[in-house]
């Protein structure tokens, strides 16, 4: 989608540091199977723990760093020794310096130590008594209070590749025990990867639960886990995790929080995505008194009976960069985020589409809550009451700069707002604010890049394209504001929208020049003919033009159309001097086309005209064969030496006749052109032959690979290759009656004639 930012980057290597801690110093590895029948000491697969509590043991007395290696399973925490069987206290209890690693294929594989968390599931269940189905509602008095625990873990107490299933934290008292029934994490950050936690319960905390913890999760998916209280996801209490591409899908919350809860917590995700869940308040995210930090997320289709269907925040200071809230709904306040209570919830280029509620379809504010959006786009929300868009009420007053408010129902700004270099639909007072039709590339889609003549990024096809019609939204931000990251030309002026001062933000249509006239006096002449192939361009540049665009090509539309951002290879730079020499090989007989756009000091361009040229056809008295090359005549494979008038050439579809047979004497440039077959031509100077696709080409446009016609069908080119001396000698050509071509080669090879 959109650039990352510089905290993506490192996440990345944060996460890299710390698994190469645990890879390169790796100490003695355990192995747990629970269809192992050996001696069950931990050395090997056959001999491997059949429990992943026994080995857990061991790791504790060991060496560390070290690696328990866990086969697909189902391991439950009340099975090893010295644990009673149905504890529902007993857990796996992650520790410092030990990496558990899940998803190995074991005993009755091919390949024991083969490693596929998809194919081989490596399940830590908490359903003891093995009488549950994959998720809730569960026979759960008898289901483990946690299933995994960390207690002052750091990050080097790893977990990677599991799936955490049917935890069920239901008891009052101690307290602990009514939270976390995946996982419970106390004074720890320890490291999970490619972890999915799936169908736990729990009073707070289905999935998670952290108290003064900060774990790092990668890769980490979170789904129908349900909550009797607070949060069914992950619950964050006083704890500061990070999340790099995790999930959060289908979890229900009774009251707060169906993804994810945060109270008194600092989190950072990023490139993580809430969807479907739901809650009486903030279906995707709960915030009370938080500061996480969110980079290109995304929260779509969760839902709450009461406030904020994707996010509700309240007195805390939420980040959201480059993230999208989508179809989200909320039955009362804020279908797409709801913040309250002097929340100061700072957004930048961020998208609200599709959302809907009974007040402020995309957004409410709420109570001296005072959110910063900058570069935003609500558009196609929906509320049934006031505040399509966005909803303000009780002293609520956002701050909109560079945003985009379009096409909301039944409004896209309902109470007091800010608004500075905005365009809202209808209008809205304020400094550089303007009503006009965004003129987005897809509305349908919900693409909401804007058109540009100069050039508008397609997500799909993952490529720069052309509209026909330019948004009056580009170069119309705050002219204060930094343009970031939008790539040139770029007006030296942000964008409005969600993709302002981003990679992906629209071109700046081309801009009135002062310069006076256009490139003149082009060489070779506009419609020159028999230009020679050894071609050098040149023109007279307009005289206050400091630079020169070359566009060049065989395409007339291409040329025409293309700019600077061309990638096709059409345009060929930027330059100072007035002279081009073209780096392919010019062909005989094509014609070619070229633009060039005079460029002045400031940037500003006057178009070209596009030239065109032809190059000439060869000579053909010296475009020939070699005498030991043999042709087919009167039904026979013979020298072109000894062909004589009159002879017939078949196997075209015709009967032709020879009208002249040509001979030069002389010393020649010679190619041998090796085929398929293992048979070779031999060329003087040049020839065209009839290539597979119906088009002729000449011999200096040959290569490896090409499909030449034959009388039969066709045949490759393994290579083409210049002798190293010159052939001195006859070279022969034919002239056929009737026809514009003969036949060549053992392999009859169709090539033109004289």
């Amino acid at each position: 989608m959109r650039g990352k930012t510089n905290l993506v980057r490192w996440l990345l290597c944060m996460l890299v540091m710390v698994m190469a801690a645990q890879t390169d110093v790796a100490g003695s590895v355990i192995y747990v199977d629970d269809d192992a029948a050996g001696a069950n000491n931990g050395s090997s697969w056959e001999n491997a723990y059949v429990y992943l509590q026994d080995a857990l043991a061991d790791a504790e007395g060991a060496d560390k760093p070290n690696e328990i290696r866990v086969a697909q399973g189902v391991y439950t925490p009340d099975r090893g020794v010295g644990i009673r069987q149905g504890e529902r206290k007993a857990s796996f209890q992650v520790m410092n310096g030990v990496t558990i690693r899940g998803g190995y294929a074991g005993i009755g594989e091919p390949y024991l130590d083969a490693r596929d968390i998809d194919r081989y599931k490596s399940i830590l269940s908490g359903d003891l008594n093995a009488d549950d189905g994959l998720r809730p509602p569960f026979s759960e008095w008898e289901n483990s209070h946690h299933i995994v625990t960390a207690d002052r873990a750091n990050a080097t107490a790893v977990l990677d590749g599991f799936t955490i299933n049917g935890g069920n934290a239901d008891l009052v008292y101690p307290h602990h025990y009514e939270h976390g029934g995946g996982m419970y994490n106390n004074n720890s950050s320890p490291t999970l990867t490619n972890c999915i936690f799936s169908g736990n319960s729990a009073g707070d905390g289905g999935g998670m639960y952290n108290v003064n913890s900060s774990p790092m999760l990668v890769d980490c998916v979170f789904s129908e886990n349900i909550s009797t209280g607070i949060c069914a996801g992950m619950y964050n209490d006083s704890s500061n995790p990070t999340l790099l591409s995790c999930i959060f899908i289908g979890n229900t919350a009774k009251v707060y929080g169906g993804g994810m809860f945060n109270n008194d917590s600092s989190p950072t995700l990023t490139n993580c995505m809430f969807s479907g869940n739901s809650a009486i308040k903030g279906g995707g995210m709960y915030n009370w008194a938080s500061s996480p930090m969110l980079s290109d997320c995304v929260f779509s289709e969760n839902s709450t009976t009461g406030k904020g269907g994707g996010m509700y925040n309240e007195r805390g200071d939420t980040v959201l960069l480059n993230c999208i809230f989508s179809e989200n709904s909320a039955l009362r306040n804020g279908g797409g985020m709801f913040n309250r209570y002097s929340s100061q919830t700072s957004l930048t280029n961020c998208i609200f589409t599709g959302n809907s509620a009974g007040y402020g379809g995309g957004m409410e504010n709420d109570t001296t809550s005072s959110p910063r959006l900058f570069n935003c786009t609500f558009s196609d929300n929906l509320a049934e009451n006031t505040g399509g868009g966005i909803s303000n009420i009780q002293n609520a007053r956002p701050l909109l700069v560079n945003c985009i408010l379009w096409g909301n129902i039944p409004e896209d700004i309902q109470g007091s707002a800010s608004v500075s270099y905005s365009n809202v639909e209808g209008g809205w007072p304020g400094e550089g604010n303007i009503s006009i039709t965004p003129d987005f590339a897809v509305p349908n889609t919900r693409d909401y890049h804007l058109k540009s003549q100069a050039g508008r990024w397609d997500s799909i096809s993952e490529s720069w394209v052309i509209d026909e019609t330019s948004s009056l939204c580009i170069d119309a931000g705050d002219p204060n504001y930094p343009v970031g990251l939008e790539r040139f030309p770029n007006g030296a002026r942000v964008n409005m929208g969600a993709y302002g001062g981003t990679p992906e933000a629209s071109l700046s249509p081309r801009q009135i020049s002062a310069l006076s006239g256009q490139a003149s006096n082009p060489s070779p002449a506009d419609g020159a003919v028999d230009v020679d192939r050894n071609i050098t361009l040149s023109w007279i540049g307009e005289f206050d033009a400091v630079f020169h665009d070359v566009y060049f090509g065989t395409d007339r539309n291409a040329v025409a159309d293309s700019d600077t951002s061309d990638t096709t290879g059409i345009y060929r730079g930027r330059q100072s001097s007035t002279i081009y020499t073209p780096h392919e090989d010019i062909e005989w007989g094509r014609t070619y086309y070229w633009r060039i756009d005079e460029v002045d000091s400031s940037g500003g361009t006057i178009t070209g005209e596009v030239w065109t040229f032809t190059t000439t056809i060869p000579t053909k008295g010296r475009t020939c064969f070699t005498s030991e090359t043999n042709v087919w005549a009167n039904g026979a494979l013979i020298p072109i030496s000894k062909v004589a008038l009159g002879q017939s050439i078949r196997g075209m579809n015709c009967l032709s006749k020879i009208q002249e047979v040509q001979e030069h004497k002389g010393t020649f440039t010679c190619y041998d052109v090796l085929l398929e077959s293992g048979n070779c031509l031999s060329v003087a100077e040049n020839h065209y032959f009839l290539a597979e696709s119906g088009r002729w080409i000449s011999l200096q446009n040959l290569k490896a690979g090409i499909k030449l016609k034959t009388s039969k069908g066709s045949i490759e080119i393994i290579s083409v290759t210049k002798r190293p001396m010159p052939y001195t000698g006859k070279v022969y050509n034919l002239k056929v009656a009737g026809s514009d071509r003969y036949l060549v080669g053992k392999d009859a090879v169709i090539v033109r004639d004289y």
